[in-house]
């Protein structure tokens, strides 16, 4: 009975919201008797000299016995297809060819890459069958449906491949609403948070986010506490976890936030570990506890009150290893190195906390006070609150500059609710709105607002038809080698394998491919009916799996963390988000984006 219960408890939790992307790979086939110049030739002649070899690699898969000769001969071409036991590293696939990105753009008659491939795939038939579209070549395993090798390094500004992002707002005679006061206390009373000023930020993409989660926890000597979702303990998380452990019985004060549910039915011996190793432990459960079908979302470290890391990355190897090429994850985090944002993320803690808490755990109410003198500090210096409002917001020089409000939504969005956040944005938005979410959800009649999202995307399609901001929309695709529910279900397979129950897992593995796909479906069908909204509305599939949460408004303000945008999100899960006006920030997260979109497939009307 209790692995029946798991088994209903695991599928309830991936109905209420996960990112369910299917994990799909290019079908298996005969191996194709080709070395590596007759391939080179094959990609070159049909793609009209488009695609050519990267010398470094094209010189070394010509020597005899390399391994990459011996892939060459293996890859699929001419309808013919390789053994996958027998293909090379995806950065290996990834690297032997180059794209001409000039002759593309030039052959389709198109300024910008983007509006080029939007040309180039309006042409190709779009499979609903396999929900993918039909190259007229068959490209390398490592390239999903991308038309050309994946581009990890952009050779020009952010301008030559997406629309709009060659010009930049005159910032000293800026007049945008963000920067108003009335405007920003409106957004103080929807989300119960304030503005604070002079943080210093910096994005974490990829394995930028895992390398520098080991730094802060190697400097820690007061305190670090960790809200994650999950915290699974392979190899290279257990790096973490050991330094952790490390800190906590050098006597510092560690403790960790989890998602109760997911980490008894996948992590519950990475916990027991924990514990043993002196971690204070909280699981909050809301889907058991609460009898609410959500989850603990939110995701941030502190340490020391000196530091901090917040964003949508949880703790395991498609996140750890994930660089958006490899088989891990595309995902980002945003670190605060310094700044009065620090408290409040702080506070956030402390908030969930005491709120949560058992009996077992350790008592934080401690820190409360020193929460309300760093406060009451911070606004003597003029970094928090009405000095912000009345002299930040007014000056050029300082309101691009670290001005952020941290929110932390709690259990069924009672309090902090980020919803109304997003759509204040959207709704004052009228130049051009990026997001990036692993899914989206609304009701397909906008003006029934049945779902907590309708209300944002009604104000996303209003920018967009009467204002005529450019909106684009990254999210993901049947390309995705693996998505939260097939790295969660090998966890939870393997749990099954332990205990002997092999049918089961093998259950568990075709019934989360057959969950997956159906979701990915029903996203592809959301997307298009939202590009479908505006002409002005584009859409992109990543060729990997993207577990992103990043939303930028008029180029002024974005958004980093763990909200998704979909009704779970909205309305069910503890999430977390950071809004920050800092050009600095703003400048790395659209170059990010560019590169996402370059390597991404259109949603064609």
């Amino acid at each position: 009975m209790r692995t029946k219960s798991n088994v209903v408890l695991f599928f309830l939790t991936v109905a209420a919201g996960f990112s369910t992307t299917a994990v799909t790979s290019r079908a298996v086939h005969a191996a194709a008797k080709k070395n590596f110049s007759e391939l080179s030739r094959y990609l070159g002649d049909n793609t009209q000299g488009l695609v050519e070899e990267n010398s470094f690699y094209s010189d070394a898969c010509r020597k005899k016995g390399s391994s990459c000769s011996q892939y060459a001969r293996k890859d699929k071409i001419d309808g013919k297809y390789w053994d996958s036991e027998a293909a090379l590293p995806d950065d290996v696939l990834q690297a032997l060819f180059t794209f001409q990105e000039d002759k593309f753009m030039d052959r389709e008659g198109k300024r910008t890459f983007a509006s080029a491939k939007e040309n180039y795939y309006s042409h190709l038939r779009f499979s609903t069958s396999k929900n993918t579209y039909e190259l007229p070549f068959d490209n390398l395993r490592g390239w999903g449906s991308l038309n050309h090798p994946p581009i990890r390094t952009l050779a020009s500004q952010p301008g030559k491949y997406l629309e709009g992002m060659d010009t930049f707002p005159d910032r000293s005679r800026d007049e945008h609403i963000f920067f108003d006061e009335e405007f920003q206390r409106k957004i103080d009373r929807v989300s119960q948070t304030e503005l604070t000023a002079g943080n210093e930020l910096d994005l974490l993409p990829g394995r930028d986010a895992y390398e520098a989660k080991l730094a802060l926890i190697k400097s820690t000597k007061k305190f670090l506490w960790v809200q994650n979702m999950v915290f699974f303990c392979d190899p290279d998380s257990e790096v973490l976890l050991n330094a952790m452990i490390g800190r906590a019985q050098a006597g510092v004060e560690v403790r960790v936030v989890l998602e109760g549910l997911w980490m008894r039915l996948v992590g519950s011996g990475c916990v027991k570990k924990m514990r043993d190793g002196g971690i204070n432990v909280l699981l909050i459960a809301d889907s058991v506890k609460h009898l609410i079908i959500g989850v603990t979302h939110t995701k941030f470290w502190v340490r020391d009150g000196e530091e901090a890391i917040f964003g949508g990355k949880n703790i395991f190897a498609a996140e750890d290893i994930g660089d958006g090429f490899n088989d891990g994850y595309r995902d980002t985090d945003a670190h605060v190195k310094s700044g009065p944002a620090i408290t409040d993320i702080m506070a956030a803690y402390v908030a969930t906390w005491e709120a949560e808490h058992s009996k077992t755990a350790k008592p934080i109410s401690d820190y409360t006070p020193i929460i309300q003198a760093r406060m009451a500090d911070e606004r003597a210096q003029g970094v928090r609150g009405v000095s912000v409002y009345q002299n930040i917001l007014r000056d050029p020089s300082r309101r691009m500059n670290g001005v952020c409000r941290v929110l932390s939504q709690s259990r069924g969005a009672k309090t902090e609710t980020i919803s109304p956040v997003l759509r204040e944005f959207a709704a004052n938005s009228s130049e051009r709105i990026l997001l990036t979410t692993p899914s989206i959800r609304f009701s397909s009649d906008l003006s029934g607002k049945k779902m907590m999202g309708d209300y944002f995307f009604q104000e996303v399609r209003t920018a967009a038809n009467d204002r005529g901001a450019r909106v684009d929309l990254l999210t993901n695709s049947m390309d995705a080698l693996g998505g939260d529910t097939s790295k969660f279900t090998r966890h939870f397979a393997s749990w099954l394998r332990e205990r002997g129950q092999n049918g089961l897992e093998q259950i568990i593995n075709q019934l989360s491919y057959a969950l997956g796909e159906i979701s990915d479906k029903k996203n592809e069908k959301m997307v298009r009916d939202f590009v479908q909204m505006s002409p002005n509305i584009h859409a992109w599939r990543y060729f990997r799996y993207t577990h992103q949460k990043v939303h930028m408004f008029d180029r002024r303000v974005v958004g980093i963390g763990s909200f998704n945008l979909d009704t779970f999100s909205g309305s069910k899960n503890h999430e977390g988000e950071m809004f920050c006006m800092d050009q600095h920030l703003i400048d790395q997260a659209e170059a990010a984006f560019t590169r996402d979109v370059v390597n991404a497939t259109p949603v064609v009307r």
